[in-house]
């Protein structure tokens, strides 16, 4: 007989004027891997808060193994055995991480001195576990977005809660560490435990899950046995209708290389953050959209540092040109009035400030474009440009009065993308263009991302989704530990391989 581990009976949960979750009924087994899935914005993140203790419900029921439970805290979910690790990080960012992993570990003698050697061990042994590496005694804000993610991966595991709710927990993580992983979960699973995936990443929907729930618009639309499931008809109950196929296939994929250059990197040594970037040659073209792969942590940061602020670092050798102009002794602002688009890495510390509306974000960077000529901005005008670029993107809800904040992560990157794509840039720096992005939203920013190929765009992708790489790019290079590690072109395109490279496997010719 089996046993229903959690159950949600006509859950509603509302914001103002917004109802994230509405009416939610769904049953998830004791002992199973339950896939939890719909776009941004479908009430996935607010329905697992909600379970957790992070939100109290409006209305309705929850029931944890039979028990009716209204938590009023986090530390009421973890205390009944439910562990969570969140989309965005629950990190404090001045300590170090192994002195974040140690706060939410139960301790018989809470004031007694602490032996860091001993725990430092401890910590290092249980990482290993799971093949990865993190930098323990560096502080939070020195950690790449992918150290953050691996820590509070590990964080959710130490508690060895009879619940784990995981929110897009391999969004940075290499197809072999994405293994290892799954590994650990279907053991965790063996060992009774129930755990909820929430991701975008449907191929893993399929691979790992025993069940599925999808969301659209905070209502329950389909639950499913996964052997039940296939990627089209996940697809099209997340969004309501079949993805729109028109697609890369139909846009040119072959680049010249008596193309104009429109980044040329030649011979580069450069330190910072005591990574040395060592790129021998990287040259982008006209029509080409070139793939950064790699384990975050390994130069990627500091590789977007040199090609948007080289000023920043004490020394560079080698040649650094962008859109034909060198560009060793320029600052971000110098270089952001080329005709640049960029994506930033992190879009709510680098690509938006929260509080302000939409037509402010849409402005931001571009005051001088939008103000041409010297004139004085028209926010009349401003705003009829931002609805053109909120409707061109699909951005909702659409009011540009909205503040940044209230969207879902998704429409922020839509809105950001819209920003960055409005000028028709020529050149186009894509940092991880797609993270927390549904399927729906981000099979519409990679066809704009083609699109600007299709017509002359150099674009380079720097991303950890390498299915996102496969589908987008001419030539992947991977970088581990800041050095070029290998070079594909896309007839060698191969998972494993370039999965090998990013993990530091040196490959032969």
């Amino acid at each position: 007989m089996t046993t229903t581990a959690i159950e949600f009976r006509k859950v509603s949960k509302t914001y103002g004027a917004c109802r994230a979750n509405d009416d939610l009924s769904f049953k998830v087994t004791a002992g199973s891997i339950h896939g939890f899935i719909g776009e941004n914005g479908a009430g996935k993140s607010t329905a697992m808060k909600m379970l957790f203790g992070l939100e109290t419900p409006d209305s309705g029921e929850i029931f944890v193994f039979g028990q009716h439970i209204r938590f009023s805290s986090a530390t009421d979910g973890i205390q009944a055995g439910i562990a969570m690790v969140h989309q965005h990080f629950m990190l404090a960012e001045n300590l170090t991480a192994l002195e974040n992993f140690l706060l939410i570990q139960n301790s018989s003698r809470p004031w007694s001195l602490r032996n860091y050697s001993a725990e430092l061990a401890e910590a290092q042994k249980f990482a290993q576990s799971y093949n990865f590496e993190i930098p323990w005694m560096k502080p939070v804000h020195e950690l790449s977005v992918g150290e953050q993610q691996r820590l509070e991966i590990l964080k959710a595991l130490s508690q060895r809660g009879k619940i784990l709710i995981l929110d897009e927990p391999t969004a940075v993580l290499t197809p072999q560490e994405t293994e290892e992983l799954f590994k650990r979960l279907t053991e965790l699973k063996k060992q009774g435990h129930t755990l909820i995936l929430i991701t975008h990443k449907l191929k893993e929907v399929l691979e790992i899950t025993d069940e599925i729930t999808i969301l659209r618009q905070g209502k329950v639309v389909a639950s499913m046995k996964t052997s039940e499931a296939t990627p089209s008809l996940l697809a099209e109950k997340m969004i309501g209708h079949s993805l729109d196929q028109e697609s890369e296939s139909s846009l040119p994929r072959s680049t010249s290389k008596n193309e104009a250059l429109r980044l040329n990197l030649q011979n580069i040594k450069a330190v910072k953050n005591n990574v040395q970037l060592h790129i021998p040659a990287l040259k982008l073209h006209h029509g080409e959209i070139i793939g950064i792969a790699g384990v975050e942590g390994n130069g990627q940061k500091e590789l977007t540092e040199l090609l948007l602020n080289p000023k920043s670092f004490s020394s560079i050798e080698g040649e650094l040109e962008i859109l034909g102009t060198s560009m060793k002794n320029h600052s971000t602002a110098q270089i952001r009035e080329l005709s640049l688009g960029v994506f930033p890495e992190d879009r709510l510390r680098l690509g938006s400030i929260s509080s302000m509306n939409l037509v402010q974000n849409f402005l931001l960077g571009y005051q001088k474009k939008f103000s041409a000529a010297g004139k004085l901005l028209s926010w009349a005008s401003l705003k009829l440009k931002t609805m053109e670029g909120i409707e061109k993107f699909s951005v909702s809800p659409s009011d540009p009065m909205n503040t940044f904040s209230s969207l879902s992560g998704g429409n922020q990157q839509k809105l950001v993308a819209a920003r960055e794509l409005y000028f028709k840039p020529d050149l186009i720096f894509a940092f991880h263009p797609t993270r927390g992005v549904d399927i729906g939203a981000a099979h519409f920013i990679h066809q704009q991302l083609l699109a600007a190929k299709a017509r002359g765009a150099g674009v380079l992708v720097i991303s950890s989704e390498l299915d996102e790489l496969l589908k987008l790019s001419d030539r992947i290079l991977v970088l581990y530990r800041g050095q070029i590690q290998a070079q594909f072109s896309r007839e060698q395109f191969d998972e494993n391989q370039i999965g090998a490279a990013m993990g530091g496997i040196e490959l032969s010719s």
